[in-house]
């Protein structure tokens, strides 16, 4: 796990947002529609929602099923846990080795609710700009297919 741990700012709920260690949030191919901040969330979301259905999994695990590197989803799930969303339960496995199960807290729950209806409605306004755009671009392409047959 990295040294330096995400900040968090418990009087508001948020969290100071650094890039991982290693490196930059990655940007959308097309279209940068959101922020590398805005994208970090939506990898805490992700990783919210897999939890909640699939507590077992381990860290690679996580990171394998969502895209993400190791090191991305190591710091979203040490940041779920600094700001009480996610709580640990060590277990052994077969090979009496230590491992892990992350399990959303009550608060992780509330949570990810408000993140989705969050992230929902972002998209449906990214949804609207695109459409508009396409709208737009249609209505010039027809104009120009026109005037140049």
């Amino acid at each position: 796990m990295p040294s330096s741990r995400p900040q968090s700012n418990r009087s508001n709920g948020h969290m100071a947002r650094r890039a991982p260690k290693g490196g930059s949030v990655p940007r959308r191919q097309s279209g940068n529609l959101t922020s590398p901040a805005e994208q970090l969330r939506d990898a805490e979301l992700q990783v919210l929602r897999l939890i909640e259905q699939e507590p077992a999994l381990r860290q690679r695990d996580i990171a394998e099923r969502l895209q993400l590197s190791l090191g991305k989803a190591n710091y979203c799930i040490r940041a779920l846990i600094e700001l009480g969303w996610l709580a640990v339960q060590p277990i052994r496995n077969a090979a009496n080795k230590l491992s892990y199960r992350y399990l959303l807290t009550a608060a992780g729950r509330n949570q990810r609710a408000r993140a989705a209806s969050v992230f929902l409605e972002r998209k449906r306004r990214e949804f609207q700009t695109l459409s508009a755009e396409i709208a737009e671009l249609e209505h010039e392409l027809a104009r120009l297919t026109k005037e140049h047959p």
